[in-house]
């Protein structure tokens, strides 16, 4: 059962550390370029905040899966549920590119 979550904690470790080296990158860039949530009388931030930290997240799940993909990890799981892993990761890449 250990060495079973080795290659999950591998995962959520790569994904936590590229999320956080890349966010105040990511909001810096969003600043600059005005995509940002201006501060209002009905808001609580008191400077504008970017609006574009998803692309941190999905930069750091996208790095994670195709890590797993890349080192054989998808071996583990049964044939089926590697396409489901494909279908929501292929249906995050759209709202993504979409949103």
């Amino acid at each position: 059962m250990q060495g079973e979550a080795v290659p999950f904690i591998v995962a959520f470790g790569i994904s936590a550390v590229i999320v956080w080296l890349t966010t105040p990158v990511v909001r810096s860039i969003g600043v600059k370029l005005g995509i940002v949530d201006k501060p209002s009388s009905r808001k609580m931030h008191k400077e504008p905040v970017a609006r574009i930290g998803g692309v941190s997240i999905f930069l750091g799940t996208a790095s994670a899966l195709l890590l797993c993909w890349w080192a054989g990890w998808f071996g583990i799981l049964p044939t089926a549920k590697e396409y489901e892993i494909w279908g929501v990761t292929i249906g995050g890449l759209l709202f993504f590119v979409l949103d």
